[in-house]
C-alpha cells in the first residue's frame, strides 16, 4: 500500500477552501432563513389580525342580537301600529264591533274608502293599499254621551291604529247624543 502524502501548504490550502465553503453555506443558510422566517412571521400577523376582527365582528353581532332580543316588545308593538292592506278591512270590522257590543250598542254599519260601498258587519273584500284608508261607521243613535266617549277612547288606542279624523254630533235631551257618522282613518304597512 502506498501511502498518500499531503504536503502541509496542500493541507491548509484545503482548509482553507472547506472554511471559505462552510461560511458561504452558513451565509447562505442564515440569509434564506430570515427570509423565511420574515415571510412566516407576515403571513401569522395577517392571520392573527384576520383572527382579532373576526372576533370583533361575531363580539359585535352578539352584541346586536342582544340589544334585538332586549328590543323585542318594542319590535312587537311597532309591528302592531300597523294593518296589513289586503286584511284592515276586516280588521277594523272585527275591532269596531267588539267594540259597540261591549259597549251594548247595536252592530254599526261600514263604509270603506271612496267607493262608498255598506256593509252590515262585514268588510268588503277589496282593500285599497297606503299609508292611510278611510273608513264611514254609522251607528245607531241616540248614544249615551258617556259611552260614547269610551267608543272614542277605545278606537283611538286601538292597535292596530285607528284615528277618528271627522265625526259629526247633534245633542239630544237627557246626556245623549246624535250621530250621523265617524270617519275613521287606519293606517297601513
Amino acid at each position: 500500500m502506498k501511502k498518500s502524502s499531503m504536503k502541509a501548504t496542500a493541507l491548509r490550502s484545503m482548509l482553507i477552501f472547506i472554511l471559505v465553503v462552510m461560511f458561504a453555506l452558513i451565509g447562505g443558510g442564515y440569509y434564506f432563513g430570515r427570509q423565511w422566517l420574515n415571510s412566516y412571521a407576515t403571513t401569522v400577523g395577517t392571520t392573527v389580525a384576520q383572527s382579532q376582527n373576526s372576533n370583533n365582528d361575531v363580539a359585535e353581532g352578539q352584541r346586536l342580537q342582544a340589544e334585538i332580543a332586549n328590543q323585542q316588545q318594542t319590535i312587537t308593538k311597532v309591528n302592531q301600529l300597523f294593518s296589513d292592506p289586503s286584511t284592515y278591512q276586516t280588521q277594523v270590522v272585527n275591532d269596531v264591533t267588539n267594540y259597540t257590543t261591549a259597549l251594548g250598542l247595536k252592530t254599526p254599519d261600514f263604509s270603506f274608502g271612496t267607493a262608498g260601498t255598506t256593509t252590515t258587519g262585514s268588510a268588503t273584500p277589496a282593500a285599497t293599499a297606503g299609508s292611510s284608508n278611510t273608513v264611514t261607521v254609522t251607528l245607531d243613535t241616540p248614544i249615551d254621551y258617556t259611552t260614547f266617549l269610551k267608543l272614542v277612547r277605545d278606537i283611538e288606542q286601538n292597535l292596530p291604529k285607528m284615528q277618528i279624523s271627522g265625526l259629526n254630533l247633534t245633542r239630544n235631551d237627557n246626556q245623549t247624543i246624535g250621530s250621523d257618522a265617524l270617519t275613521i282613518e287606519v293606517f297601513t304597512k
